[in-house]
């Protein structure tokens, strides 16, 4: 089992910190390889029309034959894992596509990838935004940064690495340590001279200069990172292995319907205040939009773009409204484990705090997903429903780790729900749809914590055209095509 750490550098990140490869062998022991009746599978499966059951390639199994022939094994096509979200790689692609054509050709691209490309996977859109060839590729966590350069090693197309918030000591030695294409943004000088000091012990052991390229980010009204001093910024452009390639700031409002661009052009006007005190080179990139002033303020765009949200689709209505951004997580589905007649008054989930109505047998279904898979243990209070045969149905009671209960007491009697069956709490079936603002307002949670949350603790399913012939195999973060003939 590969780990996210490129061969080459495996001996040079064990020498640095073994604790560290305990800890990545360990994030690949991942629930969602594992079937719990005993069939182990590690694999993306492919979404199709067409298909009655999903196919999953040869490679990805550890059983001599394709378990979805097993009589029983329900049609799902999460088919081994509890849950699963559906990503469309080629949504992504679009997203990025209007993107750029909205900024145009001058305006340079930072593509925002950050929290494993927002729930979605690295391992699974890094190539498209490759292929997108952007300024910038917008990351955090060196985990994320592993699995990039892993498929940028793999496809041989390479991107440089804008790391987006300021790492810790041990993440910029790291990506000194492993020459990754990683520029590092500062906030303050002592950031800045921790930075320097791993410039200078580099230069030393190697025998020759090491200089890495950094960001300056200004406070404008964020108050989590960012220099607040001409001075500082002054004293960290004479620090010894440092070379200036941009600097930015980051809009708290530009979101906000009402106030956004009033408190948006204070905060630009205090970044402008600060690049007059200073004397920047003239190649030095100066970038301050977000998704949000990307697509509302031209103004702001200066001479790069960070855009994170709006490439997912996730990306307010209003600054949406010709629905060109999609949402790239499509669906988040489960399937139906347990089916009963319940009598008048039965209590429901933990807390009793739901009761079955006193005057009639209740009939209930228990789905396969909790607030371990990212389902908040209230999402009854607001009556969140799930989609089953394409009829809404409501949860009821608490949310267990693993399981949530819903009342199925108003089924179609000729369309009776039976074991298997597919439950979506995102997503379209038949002529029937549970938005994602529609989830938002039934769970009081953000459409951008709840993507996260699912897309982390979820198998990911890749979504592809019905008559394509390719399967995306998903392990370990290594991702490989393989040709299968489907079966009708």
């Amino acid at each position: 089992m590969k780990n996210f750490i490129s061969t080459s550098n495996q001996n040079a990140i064990k020498k640095t910190d073994d604790r560290d490869g305990l800890r990545q062998k360990g994030k690949l022991m991942n629930r969602r390889y594992f079937i719990k009746m005993g069939l182990a599978t590690a694999g993306t499966v492919l979404v199709s029309a067409t298909i009655p059951f999903p196919v999953m390639a040869k490679e990805s199994l550890l059983l001599p034959y394709n378990i979805a022939n097993l009589v029983g094994l329900s049609n799902t096509i999460c088919n081994g894992h509890d849950a699963c979200v559906v990503i469309d790689p080629s949504i992504f692609a679009d997203n990025i596509k209007h993107v750029k054509k909205d900024i145009g050709p001058d305006v340079k691209l930072c593509i925002v990838m950050k929290a494993d490309a927002y729930g979605h996977g690295v391992d699974l859109l890094m190539e498209e935004a490759l292929r997108a060839d952007p300024a910038y590729i917008g990351m955090v966590a060196n985990s994320d940064i592993r699995t990039a350069i892993q498929v940028m090693e793999k496809t041989g197309m390479q991107a440089t690495i804008l790391r987006i918030a300021t790492g810790t000591f041990y993440e910029m030695a790291e990506a000194v340590l492993n020459n990754w294409p990683v520029e590092e943004v500062i906030g303050s000088f002592d950031q800045a001279k921790e930075l320097s000091r791993i410039t200078r012990w580099f230069s030393e052991k190697r025998g020759k200069e090491c200089v890495i390229p950094i960001h300056l980010n200004v406070n404008t009204g964020m108050a989590r990172m960012g220099f607040v001093s001409a001075e500082d910024i002054r004293k960290t452009m004479a620090l010894p292995g440092l070379q200036v390639r941009g600097i930015m700031t980051h809009y708290a409002n530009a979101y906000d319907p009402e106030r956004g661009e009033e408190l948006t052009r204070k905060q630009l006007e205090i970044f402008d205040t600060m690049l007059a005190r200073i004397d920047l080179p003239d190649d030095v990139i100066v970038h301050t939009a977000n998704s949000g002033a990307t697509l509302s303020f031209p103004w702001t765009r200066r001479g790069m773009v960070r855009v994170g949200g709006a490439l997912y689709g996730d990306i307010p209505k209003e600054m949406n409204s010709d629905c060109r951004y999609k949402r790239v997580m499509s669906s988040f589905i489960s399937s139906v484990v347990w089916i009963a007649e319940v009598p008048p008054d039965t209590p429901v989930g933990y807390d009793s705090v739901y009761h079955t109505p006193k005057g009639r047998n209740s009939i209930l279904a228990t789905i396969k997903i909790g607030y371990n898979n990212g389902l908040p243990s209230w999402a009854y209070e607001k009556t969140t429903h799930v989609l089953i045969r394409g009829k809404r149905f409501p949860l009821v009671g608490k949310t267990s780790m693993n399981m949530v209960i819903i009342d199925i007491s108003n089924q179609d009697l000729g369309e009776k729900i039976q074991l298997g069956d597919e439950a979506i709490i995102i997503g379209r079936q038949s002529n029937a749809e549970i938005t994602w603002e529609e989830l938002e307002e039934t769970t009081g949670v953000t459409a951008c914590e709840i993507q996260l949350a699912i897309g982390r603790e979820n198998s990911r399913i890749l979504a592809k055209n019905a008559k394509s012939r390719q399967i995306k195999t998903h392990k370990s973060g290594e991702s490989k095509w393989t040709e299968e003939t489907l079966s009708n």
